[in-house]
């Protein structure tokens, strides 16, 4: 009999081993359902440190977007960023040749960008 039954996770008084809540206190007998579902002290102050976890989390995804916004305004704020230098090297290793293209892009608005891709097409020989 004693491997039929187990103890309850809050009253601790024997009960049947596949019971989901307690026949005596009605609690729930899951892993995490002391946590949300319990009537001790130790659990509310659980879930106030993963409500308050969460917040931080939510606020923080909400002020990463609000900060940077998304790439599907940029045609109107195209005029805004320019090169403000840049240099064209050339250059032979060994037996092939290369250049280098740098430069240095500046943003004339409020928005700071996230992802920006820049794009260089040589069209002359």
């Amino acid at each position: 009999m004693a491997s039929e039954t187990k103890p309850c996770r809050i009253c601790r008084e024997p009960m049947a081993v596949d019971a989901k809540r307690c026949p005596r206190c009605q609690s729930w007998q899951a892993r995490w359902a002391g946590f949300w579902f319990g009537n001790s002290s130790p659990t509310s102050g659980g879930q106030m440190i993963f409500l308050t976890v969460a917040m931080v989390a939510l606020m923080w995804a909400g002020t990463r977007f609000f900060f940077f916004p998304s790439s599907a305004d940029f045609q109107d704020r195209r005029g805004d960023l320019s090169f403000a230098s840049q240099t064209l090297t050339f250059a032979k290793e060994k037996d092939r040749e290369y250049f280098a293209v740098v430069g240095t892009i500046r943003n004339s608005s409020k928005i700071t960008w996230r992802d920006l891709h820049v794009e260089a097409r040589f069209l002359n020989s």
